[in-house]
């Protein structure tokens, strides 16, 4: 089989790939540092693919994460759909912006991702007890020109506009 045949099948496998990261055993000191990898994997799809990859993605990204996290079910599908809606309304101007500009942009948009979390968990009663709780912005952002190349080099590669 030829590289378009399969071609559909790129973006549910970053995802997966996303997924597979999110849960991966670390070891406890470094468990506050892991990067937000689904948030960034729909950020990129979404700035990219606009019209196939929108809230209604990040809402079942974000039911799917929930359900493997364990975690009140639509905390992250809420966190996200929020998120992915700036980014979709922005898709054009982030596109432009060279890699360390998408970077800071990576680290905001995951702030307000956390920013949402934490509200959430402390409406429950369950806010996080450390400052360390904000470092996956910074680990997120550090890793985006790596996680963007990646993924557009996945994207030209099957040819995904």
């Amino acid at each position: 089989m030829n590289r378009s045949s399969h071609h559909w099948l790129s973006i549910p496998t970053t995802f997966l790939i996303a997924f597979i990261l999110t849960l991966l055993p670390m070891p406890e000191w470094t468990v506050w540092f892991r990067p937000a990898w689904v948030l960034m994997a729909l950020i990129y799809w979404s700035m990219m693919l606009p019209d196939r990859i929108n809230i209604g993605v990040a809402w079942m990204a974000g039911l799917a994460l929930d359900v493997l996290n364990g975690t009140l079910l639509g905390e992250h599908a809420l966190a996200m759909t929020i998120t992915i809606y700036f980014v979709v309304r922005m898709h054009t101007q982030l596109r432009m912006n060279p890699l360390i500009q998408q970077g800071i942009w990576v680290f905001m948009l995951v702030l307000l991702y956390q920013f949402i979390l934490f509200c959430v968990q402390g409406f429950i009663g369950e806010p996080p007890k450390t400052w360390l709780y904000w470092s996956p912005a910074v680990t997120s952002m550090i890793l985006w020109p790596w996680v963007s190349i990646i993924l557009r080099d996945s994207r030209r590669r099957f040819k995904l506009a």
